[in-house]
C-alpha cells in the first residue's frame, strides 16, 4: 500500500509518524513492528511516498483510531507541493480552532483545549485544518507554542513537531492537528483523563 507520509512528532525516545494512505485517502500513525512508536532515527521522512505492508493494532482506544503496525517498507518517491496535494484529498476542517474534532474540543483557562469522555470523543485523533487567522509562536520552558484568538479568549497549542519552528503560521495555511494519548497528572490537579490538542506540522 502507499502511503505518504505527513507528519513526524516528538515523544519521550520515539518519534509518532502521521501517515496518509493514497488509495483511499484514509489517515494512518505507523507503529513500531514491536507495536511501539518508530525510534528517533525512523528513516520516515514528511514529503516521502513508502510501499508499505499493515496490520491492524490490536490496542485500538478511541479517539486514536489510527494505529497500524508496519510489518515491511520500501522508499517509493518523494511529494512536493503537501499542500495543494493535500487539500485536494483530505477532510479540511475551516475558521477557528473551536470548529477541530467535531466541536467536541473543550478550552481552559489557559487557553489549552482537549478531548474528555465527559463531553464527548471523536473517532479519529489526526485532522488538517485552514486556520481563519495566524498563528504566532510563543516560547516557555516546557516548549514551543502557537496562539491565536478566539471568542472568549485565546487558543494555546503545544508544537510537537520534528522541523524547526517558524514565528508566524499565515492563516490559510495547512495545519494537520493531533490529539495526544489520554493523560492525566499524578497530583490530581485534572479531575480526569484528557487529550490535549496538539500542532504537529504545517505545509504552506
Amino acid at each position: 500500500m502507499k502511503t505518504l507520509i505527513v507528519a513526524k512528532t516528538h515523544m519521550q525516545t520515539s518519534v509518532c509518524v502521521g501517515a496518509l494512505a493514497l488509495e483511499n485517502n484514509r489517515n494512518l500513525r505507523l507503529l513500531h513492528s514491536t507495536h511501539v512508536n518508530q525510534p528517533a532515527d525512523t528513516p520516515f521522512c514528511v514529503g516521502d511516498i513508502w510501499d508499505i505492508k499493515i496490520r491492524s493494532s490490536s490496542q485500538i482506544e478511541p479517539p486514536h483510531t489510527e494505529d497500524v503496525v508496519v510489518t515491511d517498507q520500501q522508499f517509493v518517491s518523494k511529494q512536493n507541493d503537501l499542500k495543494k496535494f493535500l487539500e485536494a484529498r483530505v477532510r479540511l476542517f475551516r475558521g477557528g480552532p473551536e470548529e477541530l474534532f467535531d466541536e467536541l474540543a473543550n478550552f481552559s483557562k489557559s487557553g489549552s483545549a482537549y478531548i474528555s469522555q465527559k463531553s464527548g470523543v471523536p473517532n479519529y485523533s489526526t485532522c488538517f485544518w485552514l486556520p481563519d487567522r495566524a498563528l504566532v509562536e510563543e516560547r516557555d520552558p516546557r516548549g514551543v507554542y502557537y496562539l491565536c484568538n478566539r471568542p472568549g479568549g485565546s487558543f494555546r497549542v503545544k508544537y510537537v513537531g520534528v522541523e524547526k519552528s517558524i514565528e508566524i503560521i499565515p492563516r490559510d495555511s495547512l495545519v494537520r492537528m493531533s490529539l495526544s494519548r489520554w493523560w492525566k497528572p499524578d497530583d490530581n490537579s485534572q479531575p480526569e483523563q484528557r487529550c490535549y490538542l496538539q500542532l504537529s506540522g504545517w505545509y504552506v
